[in-house]
Parts: C-alpha cells; structure tokens; sequence
C-alpha cells in the first residue's frame, strides 16, 4: 500500500495522538460547544473520583464505577480531537512530501563547460541547469538552448506531452515537470521560495479551515439541543427528591453525554478536514471546507479543449496603421518589432511583410538591441540605433507602456482593437517610441485537413454546409469562400428555454445582443454566407408565443448588423408539425426542417410563400464494411455493435434510406435542398450504442468512404464530368449464401456480372426514377463480381469489380492524392492508406490485423485511425488494428524539405515502405515542427483475430417433418487464430432477418467446431455464428439461411423476453428502436402488435416494459388482447410510464392487468407519442399461490351449481371443482384462504390433493353470517408439498357459493 496515501501510517497516528492530548486545553475546545461540555462533565468525574478516593464515600457508587464513566468520557474526548489531529496532519504531510521533493529533487547546474550535481533547493535566480531524458525539471525556468518533450500531467491534467523549446512563447517549464526525450538548458526564473512548487506548498499549508454555512448552521442546532438536554437533566433532581430516588452524579452525567448528539459533534470538524484531505490526495488544493461542499454538488466536470478546426497558433493577416500613419513606414515597423519574435505569430507577420513587398534583408539591424517576446511582459520589439524604440505586443501591454510614459492611446485604435476582436481575431497593437502606430490582425490557422474534408465532401456532391450549433472558425469560412462553399452560419443551439441545466439558456437575456452583433459583424462579409441561423432545435419555438416574440427579436438584432441582406435569416426545427412552431417559421419565411419532409407537400399547400428546405435529415447509421443481410429487413442494432452498410440501419426519426433523402427532395421544386446529417463520422452520439463514434456519417473518421457516400453522389453529381461505378458489398462469404448486392452509379444503366456471367442490367433514371441503384440477391460463389455503369446511349462509363479473396500476405500503402505537391512549414499533412492484399494481389476487405507504423525523415507520425467505432485504442500511437480492412496513418510535414519514409508492419505479412517527397520550403512562416511522442505500445505480441468464420451445412438447409436436426461445420480464418480460440469461444444462435434470436430453432448441441440445430416451427430463420475475438464485443458475425416446413406454427414466449422488433402488425409510423426494439410515431396513433404469444393455460396479468421516452414526460400505453377495434379485443390496462429520462437507455416499468392472459393470443400495444420499446415479459405466475377464481377451475361436476362471471354459485350435493397442476413446491402450503358465502349455518369442504394414486385430504368448515354476507375465512392445512391436482368436494346438503381461493405459503 503507498504509504502517503495510509489513513493509519504510524508517524502520523504517533503525532495525532500527541495533538489530540493538546487540543483538550479548554481554549481550543470551547470552539466545539458540544465537546466543550463533554469536556466539563468529565472534569466533574475526575473530581468526584479523587473525593471518593480521598474520603472512601459510596454514596456516589463505587470508585470503580465512577472510573469506568470517567476513562469512557476521557476517551470520547480524545477520539474526537484524534479524529481532527490525524486529518489534519496528513495536510502537513503532504505539504512536508512536495518539500521533501524539492529539497531532493537532483539539479545538473551548468558553470561554464561544468555540470555539477546540486540540490534543487540550492537553485538561485538566473542559475543555469541542464535536463535530458528521463530528468525531473529541478525548478521553474524558460528553455534557453534545445528542445524536449515534457510530461505536464501532475500539473495541467493533460495526459499527452507538450513540445517545450527554446524562444517564443512555448519556452517555459515546470519544477516538478519530466522530461520525456532530447536535451535541454534552462535559465531560473524563479526566486527560491517563488516557484509553482513553493506555491502549491503554500497552498497546502494554508488551506484554512473555514466552517461552512452548513456547518456553522448545524454547530447552531447542536447546541441548541445540548442547551435543551442540559434542562432535561437539571429538572430530573427535583424529581427525583420527591419520590425518594437516589440518582448519582455519573448517571446524571451518563444520561447526559448520551442524550446530547456527542458522535456529532465531536466529528464534524474532522468530516470538513478529511474532505481537504481527500481532495488532496487526488492533487486538488481545497483553501477551505466550503470549496469542499461546493465540490461536493458536482455531478460532472467538463473540460475545454481546443483545436478542433484550428492548429492552436495564429497568423498575421492584415496591417491597420494609425490615422495619418504611412502604410509602408507602419508595415517595416511591425517587421522590425517582430525580428526577435521566434513565436508562430511573429514568424506570420515577417511573412506578411514580405508579401506587402518588404524584405528582412533591407532592414538594417546594425547596433540595434532586440527585445524578445516572453510571457511576462506580453510583447517584443526592437530599440533600433537611430533611437526608436519600437514594440509589438497585447492591447493592455502596449497601453501600458504608452499611457505609462503620458501619452494618450487613441480612440481610433481602440475602436480598431474592440473590431478585430469581435471579428474572432486576435489584435496585436504596435507602438514607436512610446505612442500607438496601429494594429496587426491574427487569425487562427485551419488545420490542413479541414481542407482534405472539404475535397472529400465536393467529391461527393456537396456544394453546402450548415455550421451546427454554433458559428464556425473564421479560417473554416475563408476555406468555405476559396473553395465555392454555401455556409448556413449558425448560432444558438437555445433561447430561454435550456436543453440542459448549465446551458447557455442561463446566459441569454444578457448575452444575445451582444453574442448577435459580434456574429454578424464578424462573419457578413464572407462570400459563402447562405443563411444565418438563429437557433436549432429551439423549444421556445413550440411552447407558446413568447418564441414568436423571441423570433422577431433575433430577426431585428441581426438585420440591425446586416441591413444590406448579404444572406438571409432561418430557423431549423423539429417542431414543425405544431402551430407555434410554424407561427416562428412564418416570421423568417426560410423554414428549416429538421427530420420533417414528411410535411413538405402540407405546408406548401398551406404557405406558397415559404422557402422550405432540410436543414437536418437521414440520420441514417452505417459503419464501413459491415453488412447485415437481408437488405429487405430494417436493422438499426446488433450484436457486433455495428450498423449495416448495406443501406437499411435506420434511426426511428431520421429517414427510411438514403435514397429517400435523395427522392424527397428532388421530387419537389419548392425545396431548396437539404443538409445531411453528417458528412463525417464524429466523437460522440455513438447511436444506437455506447461506443466512441457516431454512425451518421457519409465518411468515417478515418476518412474512407462509406458506401452510403457513393449513393449520394450517384445523385449529386454529372456523369459527364465524373463517371462512376461502385458495388457492394465485398465478395467473400459462406458458399451458397444468399448476398445482396446493390450498385451505385451516376450512369443511366447498371449491369452485375458474376465470373463473366451477366447477373443482370438496371435502368436508373435520376431525374424521375425511383429506383436509384441495381439491386440483386446473388447466391455466394467465388470469383469476381463487376458492375458496368452506362450511359443513355448504353456506352460503358465506369467499371469497378471485388474479388473473393484468400489470407493476406502482405500489406499495401496508398496516399491519398498522390500528385499533391508537399511543402514545408505550412502545416502540411500527408495521409496514408494501409490495407492488405492476398498472395493474388487481391484486396484483403476484412483484414483485421495489428499494424505498427514508424516514420523517418523531413515529417513525423501524428496519429493512426481505423474508423471502427468500437475500436478503444488511443489515435496517437505506433500501433492499431485494420478495420475491415483499411488503416489510416496521418504524417506530419516538419519544416525542412528533403523525403519522409513511412514504414508499415504486422505479424506475418510482408511490410510496406512509402516515400514522401517534401520538395518546398517555407523557411520563415509556420510553428515549432517537433515529433510527437507516442506511449510505446506494439502489437507484435497481439494474438491473430479470427478474420472470417466460414459456415457449410453438411445436411442441407431445409428442415421437415424427417430431417427436424440438421448440422453445421465452422472453419476459422486464419490458421493463426486456431492457436488460442476454442469451441466453447464461437457463439452460436438461430436468429431471424433482424438478429433477433427466432422461436422457431434452437442450437442444441455443440461438439468442437460442428452444430446441431433443432427447428420447431414453419418459416425462415438464419443460424449465426459469431466471435469476440477475446473482447467484450462481438467481432466477427458469420451466417447461413435454413427453412422449416411442415413443423407446424412456432410461438413467442412470453416468459422470457419477446424484443419489440418481433411485432407482426402495426399501424402509424413505426421505426427501429435501439436494442432491437421498436419505436413510436412522435404524433398521431401507433399501434404495434405480437401475434403467437403462448401465455399457457394459466396465463399471467403482470407485465414489464423496458421503454426509453424521450422527454421524460408522462406517456400512456394501452395493453390489448387482440388487435384494437378488431373482433374479440379487449383493452386490459390503460398505464403510465413516467420516469427522468436518460439518453438512449432503457428503464424498466412493470404493470398489473385487469385480468390474466391465457392460453395462444394476440398481444398489442397502442401509442400516441414517440417512444422506444425494447419489448415486454410477463413474469410466470405460480399458480397454487395465486388468487383462483371458482369459474377458473380446470373441472367442475355435480349435482347442482351454477356459474355467474367468476364465481361458482349454488353449490348443492356432490359438487367437486377441481384445480390442475397447482405447484407447491419443496416448501408446501401451510394455509388457504376461501372467499364465498353458505346459506347454511355452516358447510363442510373436503380439499383433496393428489399426485398420481396417492390423495390426502383435509376437511374444513366455512360458518355462515346472519346477513348472508361473502367471507374471506382462512385454515390451516397440514404441510402440501410438490404438483397436485387440487378438488374441493362439497358434502351433501351444502348451499355455497364460490367466489376464490388462494393457498400461502
């Protein structure tokens, strides 16, 4: 156990004992009212005790008595200081630790050519040190020779190294930081006893122990108590006088300390320190108790990342030189200033300079004094021999040095710096000899792969993009006006109304005006600019008429800061099926549809004058390269947690497919377009899963194209300018299995060729067709599989063909625009597509191996992605597995030119080698271009996955009345992966088209890799077999098709659990749920129901619900027997479901019905808002111990009865009911309750029980009442054990009427 993180190290128990003695002077406790009081009574008892012990009186009780209350006292006393002293003194602890580390922390001081070991405590300002590889930084100083890569995690929390070098303003380190790579010198900047550790040092020691209101509050009411307990006791005395009782003074003071709340008390001080202590140890200084409180109410932290769009650096990008300042003086100035600056931004503004015509080299720098950037001051500049002196820096700086030397810092330029900062930049002010000569704009740098998107995005049709939720960068914009981009410019995700509690709801009403004016005016003269947006989603729009107030206001405030209309004002919603809603999109006229096309034909009929267009739709979910078949079955989530590339993985409020995104809009000329929900793959919004990444995208993160993306562009795109062909899936499956096989073009006819053989020709018309691809169901055979496109006057266009392939032998690197041109210092980034190939060349589409990457040269690795979803591995390493096929390295142009050699690597494959060429310079502008340093992980040591189970049914695939079993044999690929998996590691199931495990087979045994199924019932059904490749997930999903007939009908059990996706029937809108469930419309009746469910003879009322509703509002459900408004249905409950709801889970809701449901039915459930149903169960009833009523007896005979609704009534001679099957179980019944009236005095009942030919019987006499009133009397019965077959026998004479019965336990 770490010893500075023991509650109970000996030290500190040795020092908190000795304060604990201390802290019983009186002065200290009186701060603790209760103890203090504690504190008196046992001073009471020490007394007492050296009286008795004195005088030898026991009138007080014995001295031992009286000394066992005083050591319990004592004792009290101390464990409560204990408490506080040992919480306290982990809080010195820590802060002797981080001194201890300081004092020992070992520096290399450097003295001329010498390098000397000194402490680190010896260190003095100025002092040079020097670290490498492996050193803890001794103190906190800048960078003034080499460069390194730092672990700042015990101090910033991030988990990556950062880059730390010499000049600029990324120079500075840490005492107690690490060095991780390459050499270093460090000047101290630091007095001794003013470093970051001294300070946390200070921190820790002068942590104060402030009570809290809580705690302040509560010492308030425990004294109160204690004041009112002191009462009590002092009114017991005279009583006790009166009646002669004798009550000694220990009693008086024991019944005291136990009345008063002395646990309390004596720890609440110590419960306010352990807490400081506690974060502590988590390396969170705390300064007082109520930062600890306060801590105490937080559920979640969030941590603000930057650099999603942007590098993180800034370039200069405009010069603005003060009224009646030169131009060309103004620009030599700012160069001059920036000649020191070895910063990203002064290198940008030397660049800028050349490109306004000056040069570095006509600056004369002759007796010139530099002065560099640091951190401290916040500018740099020049004193130049002719006497000017001139600086760059901040705002504040600047004016700072010009108002300290008593000039004035003109307005103008204020005006011009509070400009370029609501513009989004960042203003960088330049003063000559004390005043302000103007400004320099910076910009932030878009990352070089915004741009690669952007081109993947073109390629696919794209032509405009919706920045959501919130405005994009500006370097995104000026991409977005370069390249012919449309922007929908976005800015509120809410108004008043949040979506979350910390929201920017909170911040609204103070904030909009400012937040509307900074918006526009920083974005309104971008070209791209299509719309701008007011507000996503915004609940406002939909609950009342206050969001139609909101409306105009944001309209006004926007037209206020574009009067000249450079784009118009839109709204996207979801709530447009409503009449707010529409009443806020009849103030904008450009109404955005979020998931609403739907309404597209009703609102136009309705509103001629708006401009409709899809602001969000699809949300269709796919991952790349998997498929689950059939594409006819709608499947949203399975258990590889994947989603079918094949087109038919659907959300339940995105759109049917893609193609009908495409439809929707095409087919109607008053849209204006629409905006996919997404272009790419992003971190986050894993639906239908608790992954890492969305699903939504037409591109994965990696970069690769999803086959989704290929039916878009068929569409978007002119087949005369950019032919093209794409089929899918890949080609290599079990044999004999049924694949789909679908082809996307931008041609006017489709064929599908197998091994030469023509599968078939499509005709798609793009202009009013309604098919948009070829479509076929190809039994699997190996070959090749090829798609022709076509034009109109069936000349061919485009080819494409997949291959059915065998082991991969080698790997294969591939650069993504191979004709690019790199150049240095730019920021530049190469990207490489590693993927394998088989001994005929033949792409490997399911390659899964482990693949190490290592980079040489002019560039570096920056990271590795695959694009799968459920993949953990870290995205900055050396190392990471293929996703079906395909890995992306990401490289790093450096600074210099030269080539860059890429290397790539996994067990058993022959390695592939790429070279770079980076054949442009650009010296002066661009960043620090250092390597990253990546945690050293391999994958040689990784076992080789199983890439491909290969299933062949060795008796056919059709079951029959003769052939009810058949069997099924499983190979694995590849050979390696035989070496750890075992059979008991293959997963085998009978599912039908959407995964759902079918009623109608079952695996029934499983000897090595060989299966036997067992059908029970008529229809399709597919057997899977499947593996986690040693993960929590499935990894590999292999299947083959089979058929029942002549078994007769199958049915549902509804005692396990019945998935909503089994439903049979519906009416409304009904979509996939997440889990296989099934979803709700969000207006209007659905009704889904489940045909074929057996509830048994005895059937059961109790149902449970796991539902997932999105607005945690009140939701009714009806429970029918039966179809609804169809003969013989009965609705059986009418339920709520009401709980908190939480994103994408499930929660359980269990329900009584009016009655049971026996026997084979029908089972419905009607909506009328959205939900998710993951399905239902009903919990198995035990029948002996259920409530029976007499009309429910399995048998009833005799000489007279008669039965009314639930009851057996006139019970006359010789009548017996009898009751099947009732279970007793190895406890028995010991009791039996009867509900019924006689009409006699009395009436005597044989309850028999038999199992086989043995019967017990039990004779019990149910009394009559004078009112003829039903009883419910109960008897005892001698213990019955097991399954019985249950009578009730009534003797001759008896007049009874039967209500129920019910046995206990």
């Amino acid at each position: 156990m770490n010893k500075s993180n023991s509650l109970f190290d000996k030290q500190l128990i040795k020092e908190s004992l000795g304060a604990s003695v201390r802290k019983l002077d009186p002065r200290t406790m009186i701060k603790n009212p209760i103890m203090f009081t504690v504190e008196i009574v046992t001073a009471v008892m020490f007394v007492l005790l050296f009286y008795i012990l004195i005088s030898g009186d026991t009138t007080q009780g014995s001295f031992g008595y009286n000394l066992v209350v005083f050591v319990v006292l004592f004792i009290t006393l101390l464990f409560a200081n204990f408490a506080e002293a040992i919480a306290e003194a982990r809080g010195k602890a820590q802060a002797d630790s981080l001194r201890k580390t300081r004092e020992e922390t070992p520096a290399k001081l450097v003295n001329g050519n010498t390098v000397r070991i000194v402490s680190s405590n010896a260190l003095k300002k100025n002092d040079i040190f020097e670290c490498e590889a492996g050193d803890i930084v001794p103190a906190d100083g800048e960078i003034i020779e080499g460069l390194a890569s730092i672990d700042e995690s015990a101090i910033t929390g991030e988990s990556a190294p950062v880059i730390r070098e010499a000049g600029g303003d990324k120079s500075s380190v840490t005492g107690g930081t690490k060095v991780l790579s390459d050499r270093i010198r460090v000047r101290v900047t630091a007095m001794p006893g003013e470093s970051f550790l001294d300070k946390m040092i200070s921190l820790v020691e002068g942590a104060s122990r402030q009570k809290t209101p809580n705690e302040i509050a509560l010492t308030i009411l425990l004294a109160g108590f204690t004041l009112v307990f002191v009462i009590v006791c002092a009114t017991l005395k005279p009583f006790a006088d009166y009646v002669g009782a004798n009550i000694t003074i220990a009693a008086f003071i024991s019944l005291f300390v136990c009345l008063i709340p002395t646990t309390i008390g004596g720890l609440l001080s110590a419960i306010g320190i352990a807490g400081m202590d506690r974060a502590l140890r988590a390396n969170v200084i705390t300064k007082s108790g109520k930062a600890v409180e306060t801590a105490g109410d937080i559920d979640t932290l969030l941590l603000d990342k930057t650099g999603t769009i942007t590098i993180g650096n800034r370039k200069a990008t405009k010069f603005y030189p003060a009224p009646e300042m030169d131009m060309g003086r103004f620009v030599e100035a700012c160069m001059y200033s920036s000649l020191s600056d070895e910063t990203p931004e002064g290198k940008s503004i030397i660049e800028l300079g050349r490109e306004q015509g000056r040069r570095v080299h006509e600056l004369s720098t002759i007796g010139a004094r530099m002065i560099r950037f640091s951190a401290e001051t916040k500018c740099s500049g020049v004193d130049l021999a002719d006497g000017r002196r001139i600086r760059k820096g901040a705002f504040e700086s600047i004016r700072r040095i010009v108002e300290g030397a008593g000039n004035r810092f003109d307005d103008e330029i204020m005006k011009l710096v509070t400009l370029i900062s609501e513009n989004g930049g960042t203003p960088l002010v330049v003063s000559e000899n004390e005043r302000v000569i103007g400004v320099i704009e910076l910009q932030d740098i878009i990352k070089t792969g915004i741009r690669e998107r952007f081109e993947r995005l073109r390629k696919m049709g794209v032509n405009s993009i919706r920045s959501t939720h919130n405005m994009p960068a500006i370097g995104l914009l000026e991409l977005a006006d370069e390249m012919g981009f449309l922007i929908i410019d976005e800015a509120f995700d809410m108004w008043e109304r949040p979506k979350t509690t910390y929201d920017y709801a909170r911040f609204f009403p103070q904030w909009y005006r400012k937040d509307v004016r900074s918006w526009v005016r920083r974005d309104r003269n971008h070209p791209c600019i299509l719309f701008w947006s007011i507000g996503n989603e915004i609940y406002d729009t939909h609950a009342d008429a206050r969001g139609q107030e909101l409306t105009r206001i944001l309209m006004e405030e926007t037209r206020k800061h574009d009067p000249a209309y450079h784009a118009q004002i839109t709204i996207g919603s979801n709530y447009m099926p409503w009449e707010n809603a529409q009443k806020c999109a009849d103030i904008v006229k450009y109404a955005g549809y979020n998931y609403g096309e739907k309404y597209y034909d009703q609102h136009h009929r309705e509103h001629p004058d708006w401009f409709m267009y899809g602001s969000e739709t699809a949300s269709t979910v796919q991952s790349r390269g998997v498929y689950h078949f059939p594409y006819k079955q709608s499947v949203l989530a399975d258990e590889d947690e994947q989603c079918s590339a094949l087109g038919n993985s659907t959300t339940s409020w995105g759109a049917k497919s893609s193609e009908m995104c495409i439809l929707t809009e095409r087919d109607r000329e008053f849209s204006m377009g629409q905006f996919l929900w997404t272009g790419f793959d992003y971190i986050g919004e894993p639906t239908p899963y608790h992954t890492r990444n969305s699903y939504f995208g037409q591109i994965d993160t990696a970069g690769f194209e999803k086959d989704s993306f290929f039916l878009y562009r068929g569409a978007w795109t002119d087949a005369k300018k950019a032919p093209f062909v794409h089929v899918f899936p890949y080609w290599n499956f079990n044999p004999g299995q049924l694949v789909d096989v679908r082809v996307a073009s931008n041609g006017a006819f489709v064929e599908l060729l197998l091994n030469d053989r023509s599968i078939g020709e499509y005709q798609i018309d793009h202009e009013k067709g309604t098919v948009l691809t070829g479509n076929w169901q190809v039994p699997y055979e190996p070959g090749e599989l090829t798609a022709i496109a076509y034009d109109e006057n069936h000349q061919e266009i485009a080819r494409e063909s997949r291959h059915s392939y065998g082991e991969p032998v080698k790997l294969v690197m591939e650069l993504y625009q191979p004709e690019k041109k790199f150049t240095a210092g730019n920021y530049d980034l190469a990207y490489v597509t590693i993927s394998a190939v088989d001994a005929q060349g033949y792409t490997v589409e399911d390659a899964n191996q482990y693949v190490e990457v290592s980079v040489k040269g002019a560039g570096w690795l920056t990271g590795l992605d695959n694009g799968d979803s459920t993949d953990t591995d870290e995205y900055k390493g050396y190392c990471r597995r293929m996703f079906n096929g395909k890995l992306l390295a990401i490289v790093a142009i450096g600074e210099h030119k030269g080539s860059i050699q890429v290397k790539a690597a996994a067990g058993g494959l022959q390695p592939a080698e790429l070279t770079i060429v980076v054949s442009k310079e650009i010296s002066i502008e661009g960043t620090s271009f250092i390597p990253e340093v990546f945690a050293n992980k391999s994958g040689k040591d990784a076992p080789a996955w199983v890439r491909r189970i290969e299933l062949t049914a060795n008796d056919g695939n059709v079951f029959s009345p003769d052939k009810k079993q058949l069997s099924v044999t499983a190979r694995i690929e590849p050979q390696e992966a035989m070496n750890w998996i075992k059979p008991e590691d293959l997963i085998w199931k009978t599912v039908n088209d959407a995964g759902i495990e079918s009623p109608l087979a079952k695996v029934t045994d499983v000897s090595g890799f060989t299966a036997k199924i067992e059908a029970y019932g008529d229809g399709q059904f597919r057997l899977r077999c499947m593996t986690r490749n040693g993960t929590d997930i499935v990894k590999v999903i292999s299947q083959l098709e089979f058929q029942a007939q002549g078994l007769g009908e199958a049915n549902l059990n509804p005692y396990g659990f019945i998935a909503g996706g089994m439903y049979t029937y519906a009416e409304g809108d009904v979509g996939n749920g997440n889990e296989h469930g099934v979803s709700t419309a969000r207006d209007g009746r659905t009704v889904v129901g489940f045909d074929h469910v057996d509830f048994g003879s005895f059937g059961s009322d109790r149902i449970t619900l796991p539902v997932f509703e999105l607005g945690g509002e009140e939701c009714p459900i009806e429970i029918w027997e039966g179809i609804p408004g169809k003969p013989d249905s009965e609705m059986l409950a009418r339920v709520i479901y009401h709980k908190p709801s939480i994103w994408n889970v499930y929660q359980e809701e269990s329900y009584k019905l009016n009655r049971r449901i026996k026997g084979v039915t029908q089972i419905s459930f009607v909506l009328h808002q959205k939900i998710h149903l993951k399905g239902f169960s009903f919990a198995p009833l035990q029948k002996a111990y259920e409530k029976l009523y007499a009309s429910e007896n399995d048998a009833v005979y005799g000489d007279t009865f008669r039965i009314e609704g639930r009851e057996v009534t006139g019970i006359g001679n010789n009548v017996t009911l009898e009751f099947h099957d009732m279970d007793f179980g190895e406890d028995g019944c010991s009791s039996v309750t009867i509900c019924g009236r006689t009409h006699n005095d009395k009436d005597a009942i044989h309850i028999s029980f038999q199992e086989g030919e043995q019967e017990t019987r039990q004779l019990v006499e149910f009394e009559g009442t004078a009112d003829d009133s039903y009883r419910e009397l109960t008897f005892p019965l001698k213990c019955v054990k097991g399954t019985k077959t249950v009578r009730f026998i009534f003797l001759p004479g008896s007049n009874f009427d039967f209500s129920w019965v019910e046995f206990h336990h």
